[in-house]
Parts: structure tokens; C-alpha cells; sequence
């Protein structure tokens, strides 16, 4: 009789060792699928090789909603165009941006963007160049051996230092941001960040060099993929923004119409015209 206790317990003892080890497993493969910072910027379907997306702005008129001017845009969380960009083009090569020309609202370049990749299709520098060529910055990215991304480091033309983040991923709680500026060894501020299990971010949260806490975005996606909502909090943690999308898509399922909305009031749209090789 004790033999047999022996062997159950034994058998447990087993089973719960192997249970430790397929949860540890999973959780290393969620963490190893956490990269701090997406270089795709974007899902496309398909074999897209240019898009172009212009943004307007949207007033009512007569009782109505509709298409006004093109504006520039003033909120880049969304990743789709970026500060003071009213017309974005875009070249890919198997879903990685390749080059990206931002056009301000008076039709003229302002700046041309172009990114390099690694064998495992990371970015690894990033290229800001002016309407004349001239280089203003590069940023260059650094990877752990997991593939991880470990730092980004902003150059000036002059090769200087002006910004750098730095990434850590501690089991069981979000990835760290730390963000340095210049040379200094002392973080100017750091943000966390959460991810899901399709390596969407879902929360962001940014404190200043005393760890005080000064806000949070909150992400919510649609089932297909693409951002739904983004809840912007303040440093009481108060909702005091909620910015929301809607799309209309092409035949290959990547959208073409986008309207954003400021606390349920439409106020930008972007028509986003898709070329596939």
C-alpha cells in the first residue's frame, strides 16, 4: 500500500512539473512575440506595392457630415500619418515599409523617409532625409538575440545623439520604455507598454523621470485586426478623449475610407488609395 501512495504522488509530482513547464513555455512565446515597437506600422492583405493615404477634414454642413478640406494631421498614435502630413505615400516590399514621402497640405514634400530590414525582415535603420536630400536624422534599431527589440536610438545629421529607448521585458508585468535623451545616463521619462497575443498594443503608459504617472492611451481593436478605439486618460486617470474608427475596405479586404471620430463627432477623414504589383 505504501508503495502505491509512493507511485500516485510520484505521478502527480510529474504532472504538475509538466504543467509548470507548458504554462512557462507559453508564457516565454507570448513575451518573445512582445517587440516594444512595430516596424510593419500596418496589416495589408495582398501583394501591395504603393499606397497613398490624404486626410480631410470633415464639417457639418446643412444638418450633414461631409468631406471639407485637406488638413494636416495632429495625432499619430494610429500610425498612419504623421505630424504635419496631410498626404502620405508609401512603397513596400512584402508588408515592410521600404520608403515613405510625407507632402504637407500645399502639395510640397517635406520629407522622405527610407527604412533597411534584416534577414528576419526587422527594421534596422530608418533614414530622414529632406525635399533636397540632405539627411536630418537616422534612427537605428538593435535587437536581442530572442529578436526583441532592445533599443532605438535617434542620430542627428551630425551623428550626435538626441533621443534613445530602450526596452525591457520583466515576466509578468509590461514592457519598459525608458526613454534617454543626448548622451545622459539618467532616463528623462519611461512608458509601459502591454501587448496581446497578436502583438497589438493595448495599453501605453507614460510616467516622468520621478516614476509619476501622467497618462495612459487604452487600444481596442476590431475582430479583423485594424484599431477600433483609442481611450485617452489623463494623470488623474480620467477618460477624457476617446478617439474612434471606421473603415470601408477594397476587394482585397485592406481599407480605402477611414473616419475618425472625437467623442462620437466625426472630424478627419482619410481616403487611402491601395496599388498591388
Amino acid at each position: 500500500m505504501r508503495v502505491r501512495i509512493e507511485k500516485i504522488n510520484i505521478a502527480k509530482l510529474m504532472i504538475y512539473k509538466y504543467i509548470v513547464l507548458l504554462f512557462s513555455v507559453l508564457v516565454l512565446s507570448m513575451c518573445s512575440n512582445q517587440n516594444g515597437s512595430d516596424t510593419k506600422i500596418q496589416m495589408l492583405h495582398g501583394n501591395v506595392k504603393f499606397t497613398t493615404s490624404t486626410l480631410y477634414k470633415i464639417v457639418k454642413l446643412n444638418g450633414r457630415y461631409v468631406k471639407s478640406e485637406k488638413v494636416a494631421c495632429n495625432f499619430t498614435e494610429d500610425n498612419e500619418l504623421d505630424y504635419g502630413v496631410a498626404i502620405c505615400n508609401r512603397w513596400f516590399d512584402r508588408s515592410n515599409i521600404i520608403k515613405q514621402t510625407n507632402i504637407d497640405i500645399k502639395n510640397t514634400t517635406i520629407t522622405n523617409l527610407f527604412y533597411t530590414y534584416n534577414s528576419n525582415l526587422q527594421a534596422t535603420t530608418l533614414q530622414l532625409i529632406d525635399s533636397s536630400g540632405n539627411l536630418i536624422s537616422e534612427n537605428k534599431y538593435i535587437y536581442y538575440p530572442t529578436g526583441k527589440l532592445k533599443s532605438l536610438t535617434w542620430f542627428n545629421a551630425d551623428s550626435t545623439i538626441l533621443k534613445i529607448k530602450k526596452y525591457e521585458y520583466p515576466y509578468f508585468k509590461p514592457i519598459k520604455e525608458s526613454v534617454f535623451f543626448g548622451n545622459s545616463a539618467d532616463f528623462e521619462s519611461f512608458n509601459t507598454l502591454k501587448f496581446d497575443k497578436y502583438n497589438r498594443i493595448i495599453e501605453k503608459c507614460f510616467y516622468n523621470s520621478n516614476k509619476v504617472f501622467r497618462g495612459k492611451l487604452v487600444y481596442k481593436y476590431y475582430s479583423g485586426g485594424l484599431l477600433q478605439r483609442i481611450f485617452v486618460f489623463n494623470q488623474m486617470n480620467v477618460n477624457y478623449k476617446t478617439i474612434h474608427y471606421s473603415y470601408k475596405y477594397d476587394l482585397k479586404a485592406n481599407w480605402v475610407q477611414r473616419v475618425e471620430y472625437l467623442n462620437d463627432k466625426p472630424v478627419f477623414l482619410t481616403i487611402r488609395n491601395v496599388k498591388y504589383n
